[in-house]
């Protein structure tokens, strides 16, 4: 199925009819709201009967306007290249975007949220050839900006991509933007802003393949096919939620 825009209109016709439901998708359907919708977490409560905007309080943040969807939160969601990722670090820290569109939560809000308790992390995608994945992590949490936000904990739980080589290998790894690089210009060589280390194999915020041009720089998830990024591992539209454990 293409992947469209939603309307305000759809929007609402798929939180009335998903209003009330709580339980974690372990899979992903074939169809747009799977890539454009993510589930997102009120940061106080576990199970919030809430799909749409909703501020919450975040421990040692304060309050943040998030976009919830039956007890998950939208971290990211990127579903074209007319928002532009390639954004400095003041504006990864803060966040960006339209939370009921595409954005990026804010690296500041993400480092509040995953130290109040322990939060599980998915990632739904729809590659270039046309299929959807999903990786589940069971607990994800990164550092606080002096430590460049560096992921502390990553453990996998479940996945449907052909391997789950390089799921969990950015432990310790920090954030970089072109402006605030790590080692050799990952950001400014592959696009947007991410965990980098030499440099990534997995990269949600990267240049975006209007073509669906192969390549090791760009919008991928290498685990799709493996080490060798085709047209399989690069990517069309992804979201990455988080939500807290029992």
């Amino acid at each position: 199925m293409p992947l469209v825009k939603q309307t305000a209109h759809k929007r609402r016709e798929i939180a009335q009819s998903t209003q009330g439901a709580c339980e974690l998708n372990s899979q992903v359907a074939n169809d747009v709201e799977a890539v454009q919708l993510s589930q997102k977490e009120e940061a106080t409560y576990h199970a919030v009967k809430t799909t749409g905007l909703l501020n919450i309080d975040i421990s040692g943040f304060g309050q943040k306007t998030v976009y919830c969807d039956n007890g998950w939160l939208v971290v990211l969601r990127r579903t074209d290249n007319q928002v532009d990722f390639h954004r400095t670090w003041n504006e990864y820290r803060d966040g960006f975007g339209d939370p009921r569109d595409q954005f990026w939560l804010g690296n500041e809000a993400l480092y509040g949220l995953t130290n109040q308790g322990n939060y599980s992390m998915q990632i739904d995608m729809k590659s270039c050839d046309g299929n959807y994945y999903y990786v589940k992590w069971n607990l994800f949490r990164i550092g606080a900006e002096a430590d460049r936000y560096a992921i502390n904990a990553i453990t996998v739980e479940s996945y449907n991509t052909s391997t789950n080589s390089y799921l969990v290998e950015n432990l310790g790894w920090q954030f970089g933007t072109y402006d605030n690089d790590i080692g050799n210009t990952c950001s400014a060589l592959h696009g947007g802003g991410w965990w980098y280390n030499d440099c990534v194999r997995w990269h949600l915020t990267g240049t975006y393949p209007v073509n669906c041009d192969t390549g090791a720089a760009g919008m991928k998830f290498a685990s799709i096919s493996g080490n060798n990024c085709n047209t399989a591992c690069m990517l069309k539209a992804a979201t990455m939620k988080i939500r807290r454990n029992s």
